[in-house]
Parts: C-alpha cells; structure tokens; sequence
C-alpha cells in the first residue's frame, strides 16, 4: 500500500538490454553481462503506460543504460508510443555506431526529446583503444548525419555529444570542444554533456568514497526483465526493490525499502550501504571527483562482481 504522500520519480530509466556492439573499457557490462535479451514489448508498454498515469510526469524517460539501445530495431516505435501517451521526454544515449542516415530519420520522426551521442576523443587511435569494437570515422560521420537530417526535417530534438573526461583524453575538451561547437544550434537546445570517468559503484572497499546524497535517488530504473532497482548503475541488481510484472512502479518507488534507502542518502549515510559506499558518481556530480583513484577507462582493473563485495 501506498503511504499518505506519494513521491513520483523526477525520472525514469529503462535499459532495453545489456546487449551492446562495442567492449568499452570502462563499462563493467562487457565484464559481466547480464539480461541480454530484449525487454519484452508487452512489459514495455505496461511501464509506458504507468509513467504516462502518474500525477507528476518525469522530467526524463531515459532509454540506454548499460546496453546500445539502437539495437533494438523497434526503438522508433517505443518512442513514438511514448510520445502518443504523453511522454515527451524520451532521451536516447548511444555510441552512435548504428545511427545510419535511415535510423537517425525514423528515430528523430519519433520525437525524442534528447539524443545523446558518445565520442570520447577526435584522434580515432585513442577513442578506438577506450570504445572496442567501434570505428571512431563511422561515429563521426554518423554524427554530422543525425545534425543535418535533424536539421532537414527541422526536429525540434535536441542533440548531446558525450565527452567523458579521464586522464587519457583530458588534454582534448578544449579542441573536442572547438570541432563540435558549429554543429550545435543554440536554439534547438544542443549542448555538451561533460562528465568524468566513474567507477559504476564498484569502487575499492579500503578506500572512502564519501557520504554525499547521491541526485539519483530521485530517480528510478526499470531492467530489461521488469526488475526496478534503486540505481541506475546497478545492473547487478544488489538493490532489487521489486518488478514490474509484479507491482505498479509507482507503488515500488514509494515502498518501505525504497524510502528507506532515500532517506540514507538524504541523511548523509551513503556510506553504509553496500553499493553506495564505494560508487564515486554522488562525489563527481557534487564537484569533489575522487581523481586520481579512478581516473582512467580501466574497469577491469577495479570492478567487483557482484558490487558490495
């Protein structure tokens, strides 16, 4: 049962899948996959459905966690029904690989609201050592497509390059930077997403990671199996709070365990939950990045299985 006041999540994310065409070094997926099968339409439409009902929309309906949510070849309709129900906030975060001129159309036909595209680097040796598999002149010129088919139908969908700061690549931001600026229209909304290399919450457990709330904590992520889990990191599931084929979202994000955990990190006690004491993400996005611990794509130098551990 619902408590009397009902908190709603500011946003919610899904991961289609773990499934991805690249081994980027930094992501522990490519070490320890899991639920790589496709989300099940039916399961999707239900969460479609309920975030559509709640009383307060998220300001975020994110698609892509820990898989590459292009290879879904229905994922312009999974937009499209969301956008029909009301949820005009779809953001798709992807390495690009796949957004052929034909994808980037009917994806953008769909009315996302954010498409967010990866690219760590403008000399293809490095970007191709940190994301492997991947081809750093495909991405590049998959990227000035999706800007100039956006541009041609005149998409009111705001484009994100990703440049995801380490140690390797820092010495880059300002001419990335100078590259990229003229594809980007101010008045679409484009803009750079800059963020630091993380450790996914994996982090070592002899080190102090800090005590900071972590802003995710007012979110919620849905996996590919219906499992709701408190972050978006946690594709381990350590923090499984329920599933969706089970119980309504909405009622899963206000139980008991949910709060719980909430008022932990609200109450500056992240640091006594197994997972959260050694994920550094709530210290980078407070402004003090626990540099040099983790400050290079190298996951399998420090990710634990399972997280806690």
């Amino acid at each position: 049962m619902l408590q009397d006041r009902v908190e709603y999540p500011h946003t919610v994310l899904v991961d289609l899948s773990t499934s991805c065409n690249a081994t980027c070094t930094m992501c522990p997926t490519q070490i320890n996959p899991l639920r790589k099968k496709l989300i099940d339409p039916g399961l999707f439409t239900l969460l479609v459905e309920q975030v559509a009902a709640f009383a307060v929309s998220p300001s975020m309906f994110y698609i892509g966690i820990h898989g590459e949510p292009l290879l879904d070849k229905r994922l312009a309709e999974k937009v499209a029904l969301c956008y029909s129900v009301g949820i005009k906030t779809v953001t798709i975060s992807t390495n690009g690989s796949l957004l052929t001129r034909q994808r980037a159309r009917e994806i953008l036909e769909a009315q996302p609201y954010i498409i967010i595209v990866s690219l760590e680097s403008m000399v293809p040796e490095l970007f191709e050592t940190i994301r492997h598999g991947l081809h750093h002149e495909t991405i590049v010129a998959n990227l000035k497509t999706l800007f100039a088919v956006r541009n041609e139908i005149d998409s009111l969908t705001r484009i994100a390059i990703r440049f995801i700061i380490s140690s390797r690549n820092a010495h880059e931001q300002a001419p990335f930077t100078e590259y990229w600026s003229p594809f980007l229209k101010a008045a679409k909304g484009d803009y750079f997403a800059v963020d630091r290399i993380h450790n996914w919450g994996y982090g070592d457990p002899t080190k102090f990671h800090g005590s900071s709330p972590c802003p995710h904590v007012g979110c919620t992520t849905v996996l590919s199996d219906g499992s709701v889990v408190f972050c978006c990191l946690d594709h381990e599931a350590v923090y499984l709070l329920g599933n969706l084929r089970d119980r309504p979202l909405i009622e899963i994000f206000n139980d008991y365990e949910a709060r719980r955990l909430r008022e932990v990190h609200r109450a500056g006690q992240r640091h006594t939950l197994a997972m959260c004491k050694t994920c550094d993400v709530a210290e980078q996005w407070h402004g003090t990045p626990l540099a040099p611990i983790y400050d290079d794509f190298v996951a399998k130098d420090w990710v634990r299985i399972p997280a806690g551990v």
